[in-house]
């Protein structure tokens, strides 16, 4: 259960940035050629979209280096 609570955050993450890029994309679709939008979505691809592979990366990861320290660890 602690990996799912570990990997939550980043999946939702990484999902939100996908699903930014496909909403862009279809703005800039139905706003056919060379407007504002498609200039925004090819910004949005190139420079946002990647994160989403760290992100999936952090999801995969598992718990085992998040719950590593105590909060005592932490406090001191």
């Amino acid at each position: 259960m602690q990996d799912r609570f570990a990997g939550a955050v980043p999946f939702q993450m990484a999902f939100a940035r996908v699903l930014g890029a496909f909403y862009h994309l279809r703005a800039a679709r139905a706003e056919g050629s060379n407007g504002p939008r498609r200039s925004l979505a090819g910004f949005y691809i190139e420079r946002l979209l990647p994160e989403h592979a760290a992100l999936v990366a952090q999801a995969k990861a598992g718990a085992a280096g998040l719950y590593a320290l105590s909060p005592e660890d932490l406090a001191s």
